[in-house]
């Protein structure tokens, strides 16, 4: 019995198998630059169908830059991922958040992240301003420069609906539109980083523990899906299968 183990052994030493869902543990990147993508996220066109988990596709743009784009079409840039922390950054690709402020609302959508806010949330109601020189409008505070009509023959302005109309300039103005729960700078800084975590899948263990995170669930689409962790180099994995393998028979 103890020879046929043996010789059972060694066929796995002879004959190495690729661990499933290897094919997920390789990382890649746009371009040769920015974060490294690799699961909980799935990089179209890189990584098999199954790799990444329902919400976390990313694709390259035409300049190289990493795009998630959320389940409100929303098309944002990824500046940063920390899989520790399980935390990645965004940006609008023309730095201009407000364009899309409209549908982006973390709260009501389906997507699998939150945001991350250091400002309270909220309301603010949006207007649209005529004004007669460029130099009106870059000095008052509640402007929204990237808004701006290319002619500059009006202005948007941002107020919360909570405050007095009075802020606005003593121009003839219009309402166009309100949004709810929004965090001071996305409104006022068209910059700003958001910050999004996700909980699921939790990977953090295997990342603080220096190993790679799959779902137990292979060529499944649910959100509910277990992870393991892994060894990140090859040649490991290699051999944390076959010994795996191995006490298995033993067991048996």
């Amino acid at each position: 019995m103890a020879k046929s183990y043996f010789f059972l052994f060694v066929v796995f030493i002879l004959h190495p198998v690729r661990a499933q869902n290897d094919d997920c543990a390789d990382s890649f990147r746009c371009g040769g630059h920015g974060p490294a993508i690799r699961f909980s996220f799935r990089l179209k066109d890189r990584h098999p169908d199954y790799c990444g988990f329902p919400g976390f596709n990313l694709s390259c743009s035409d300049t190289h830059d990493i795009v998630l784009e959320l389940p409100i079409s929303i098309k944002l840039f990824v500046k940063k991922i920390d899989y520790k922390s399980q935390e990645i950054q965004v940006y609008h690709p023309d730095r201009c958040f407000q364009k899309g402020i409209r549908r982006l609302n973390l709260f009501s959508s389906p997507s699998q992240f939150t945001g991350i806010y250091q400002y309270q949330l909220d309301d603010f109601a949006f207007f649209n301003c005529s004004h007669s020189s460029k130099g009106e409008e870059q000095s008052h505070p509640r402007a929204i420069s990237c808004l701006n009509d290319p002619s500059y023959s009006h202005q948007v302005y941002a107020l919360r609906t909570d405050a007095d109309i009075n802020q606005l300039p003593t121009l003839p103005c219009r309402k166009t539109y309100s949004v709810r729960s929004i965090s001071h700078p996305i409104v006022y800084f068209p910059d700003h980083i958001l910050y999004l975590n996700w909980s699921r899948p939790a990977c953090r263990k295997c990342e603080l523990e220096g190993m790679n995170c799959r779902s137990m669930n292979i060529n499944s689409s649910s959100t509910e899906s277990k992870t393991q962790c892994f060894p990140k180099h090859k040649k490991d994995i290699i051999f944390y299968t076959i010994t795996t393998n191995f006490l298995t028979i033993l067991q048996a």
